[in-house]
């Protein structure tokens, strides 16, 4: 995410800035609207929700526009060529961004949370001021035109009909870059609800056509019914469905060797006479076990094994909770998969309450400052792609206030970072075991 998002008045949160890293964690107290900013995030980069977000530009007063929609214009008018081009610097774009984003807010957190009770204060940008996007014409003709818009790296297009509308059109695409960032297909944008061990145990009997009739997405003013997932585990639940395991050796490869072998200790499969049936072969037989007769780590971590074997790329992870279920040695199994996926280009976004994850995080990222540090990673079986550099990892700390909650960024000191809820709840459980055996040797 090249941009920094803010916002006011979202659930309990009072407000937040937040600008996502390869690796970036929400720790603090329950109920304060961690999970609520993660969904958010996510829908920040669901291609069907941007839509929602960048609509009614005509409606937007000019003043914020007029310099870029005349550029757009002259240059649609006069390019004949495919390699005519222009570009514009991504400072032009801020102000309409967030006119847009303040007019369609609420319709955006009600299509996200699937609840038309939702609504949000306030949600703007700051973009990063040295990118910039560019413009450029493939064919045009009397009645068609097709262009492209160039935005970090990624170059891409689609074709309209020559109308008025136009220009209008083309802005709209070229803030959806901006917004999305990078090509997004299903397989880059992933969310793991809480809940995903159960939803993974219910999804044979949860009928897909069912659950598409519990949301659909509309983009007229015309509200439907709200049922009750939510978009993120709508979108959970039928990539789990839906998902061919890739045979081939993927980018993921290596993680999923290492959760097989090293954390649930057998063969995650699909098929059987179910179609896209899921089952676990321990390692220790042959026989395939139903998802439902097996232990909770495995049914914990398949929906993560599911994905990494069948997706090419994915943009962005949003983990709530990765330790669910898992024993602290796991926890620690875990911190190493989330670093992993950091260090291979996909955006991790968790939400945790475990110190065993954040110390592990710490620890690596001291590690990757060490000059030769080839003696520790083989004392601890470790290799490069566990280190992490703490300028790659976000933390925010959210204070429940009661009525409402804060968002602070911690920085990391020389140790790394200090999460304050974690230490006050380990310091309040030492002081009570202190103090119940001092008074029990005066007793004695």
């Amino acid at each position: 995410m090249s941009y920094q998002i803010n916002v006011k008045n979202f659930g309990k949160i009072k407000k937040a800035k937040v600008e996502v890293s390869p690796l970036t964690f929400f720790v603090g107290d329950n109920n304060s609207g961690k999970s609520y900013l993660l969904t958010l995030l996510w829908g920040l980069q669901s291609e069907k929700l941007i839509q929602v977000l960048t609509r009614n530009i005509e409606k937007i007063d000019k003043k914020y526009y007029q310099d870029i929609y005349d550029k757009i214009k002259l240059f649609v008018s006069e390019a004949r060529e495919p390699d005519d081009e222009i570009s514009f610097d991504i400072s032009e774009f801020e102000g309409l961004i967030n006119q847009l984003l303040m007019k369609n807010r609420n319709m955006f957190v009600q299509k996200l949370f699937n609840s038309e009770n939702m609504s949000i204060g306030k949600l703007s940008v700051e973009l990063e001021k040295k990118n910039r996007i560019s413009l450029s014409i493939d064919d045009v003709s009397e009645d068609v035109i097709c262009y492209f818009a160039d935005y970090m790296g990624a170059d891409i297009g689609q074709m309209r009909s020559r109308t008025e509308q136009i220009v209008a059109d083309i802005l709209e695409f070229m803030i959806q870059r901006i917004l999305n960032e990078t090509v997004i297909i299903a397989e880059k944008n992933i969310y793991f609800p809480a809940s995903r061990t159960g939803f993974l145990l219910a999804k044979d009997s949860i009928n897909q056509t069912g659950r598409e009739k519990t949301f659909t997405l509309v983009l007229d003013e015309e509200e439907q019914k709200m049922e009750p997932f939510t978009m993120p585990i709508l979108h959970f639940l039928n990539y789990l469905d839906d998902k061919e395991l890739d045979t081939d050796e993927n980018r993921y490869q290596k993680i999923c060797d290492f959760i097989e072998n090293e954390v649930v200790h057998g063969k995650v499969v699909r098929g059987g006479a179910i179609q896209n049936k899921v089952e676990y072969i321990p390692s220790s037989q042959d026989i395939a076990l139903p998802m439902r007769t097996s232990s909770a780590v495995v049914t914990e971590l398949v929906p993560l094994l599911l994905i990494l074997k069948s997706s090419k790329e994915i943009g962005q992870l949003c983990y709530e909770e990765p330790e669910m279920c898992l024993h602290p040695e796991l926890q620690l199994q875990m911190a190493r998969i989330l670093i992993q996926l950091a260090n291979l280009k996909t955006n991790v976004i968790a939400t945790t309450h475990s110190d065993i994850i954040l110390q592990h995080v710490n620890n690596m990222c001291r590690l990757a400052e060490i000059e030769k540090p080839d003696e520790l990673m083989e004392r601890y079986g470790l290799t490069k792609d566990d280190c992490i550099r703490f300028q790659d990892v976000s933390v925010y700390q959210f204070t429940n206030k009661g009525d409402y909650s804060t968002v602070k960024e911690l920085k990391p000191n020389e140790d790394g970072f200090h999460i304050p809820t974690f230490s006050n709840a380990l310091l309040n459980i030492l002081e009570q075991t202190t103090d119940i055996q001092e008074y029990k040797e005066q007793e004695d």
